[in-house]
């Protein structure tokens, strides 16, 4: 993604919570601002280097975008990708018993691969 990776990503992203709506965007290099899941797809999205594999690995369930409470009690969202986790709070791969020691309750609540469809794409329609 045209120098973007995970290390970058951690280092040069911004915190910042969408406004009203609660829009999904896939983050580009020269705009590293967004919240929680935005974070999560953009994670994803370095991973699978394509939005053809981005989809595919939300679709068979390798990946998953999913809510948990976060350290501070407030709602949040995590990626899992192939057994691990990250966020924009951890901005590294870990295993589930180090978010639990953090202090994260994970739910088991997964959005579905259509629920990231639909916000992705309506994220990009209002942006």
């Amino acid at each position: 993604m045209g120098g973007l990776d995970l290390e970058y990503l951690a280092k040069h992203f911004e915190y910042k919570a969408d406004d009203s709506r609660n829009i999904w965007r896939i983050l580009k290099k020269d705009n590293l601002k967004g919240d929680c899941e935005d974070y999560a797809l953009t994670a994803l999205y370095i991973e699978t280097g394509s939005m053809i594999k981005f989809w595919k690995e939300l679709i068979i369930g390798s990946a998953k975008i999913q809510y948990c409470k976060s350290p501070s009690g407030g709602g949040h969202a995590i990626l899992r990708y192939k057994g691990m986790y990250i966020d924009n709070w951890q901005r590294k791969y870990v295993d589930l018993e180090h978010l639990i020691e953090q202090g994260y309750e994970i739910k088991g609540i997964n959005y579905v691969w259509l629920t990231s469809l639909i916000k992705v794409t309506e994220g990009a329609i209002l942006k």
